[in-house]
């Protein structure tokens, strides 16, 4: 928080226990912070979040009801680290050569965390 602080960057803390920051799911939060901001503000943020993958789903969620860019760490196991393995793939949106389509028709290639991420705008992730 110091670190944060010191840029004179807003950042929201929550834990489950209310012992630092706001007791609570970081959604509410960010739901709080997220309608306090000015118009002018919004244009510029960003989000970026990492953890569970449903706690990322969630907030990617949140942020674009908002219209705010959200960049999502995916952090997947990574064997080699250099894309020999293959282990860390994770589907993300991508018309130019699709691996196939969700139920949605949206097309989906697997790219790989470890050499095309970790982080992924939460637009094209495929949750």
């Amino acid at each position: 928080m110091k670190e944060v602080a010191r840029h004179d960057d807003p950042a929201i803390i929550t834990t489950d226990d209310g012992s630092f920051g706001l007791k609570g799911r970081i959604t509410a939060g960010l739901e709080h912070y997220l309608k306090s901001i000015a118009p002018d503000d919004a244009k510029r943020a960003v989000v970026f979040t990492c953890g569970p993958e449903p706690m990322m789903h969630a907030v990617a969620k949140l942020a674009k009801a908002h219209s705010i860019d959200c960049q999502v760490c995916l952090e997947q196991a990574m064997a080699c680290g250099m894309a020999t393995c293959q282990s860390c793939i994770v589907k993300i949106e991508d018309a130019k050569k699709p691996h196939g389509t969700t139920e949605h028709g949206r097309p989906w290639r697997y790219k790989l965390a470890c050499t095309d991420g970790p982080v992924f705008s939460s637009e094209v992730v495929v949750w």
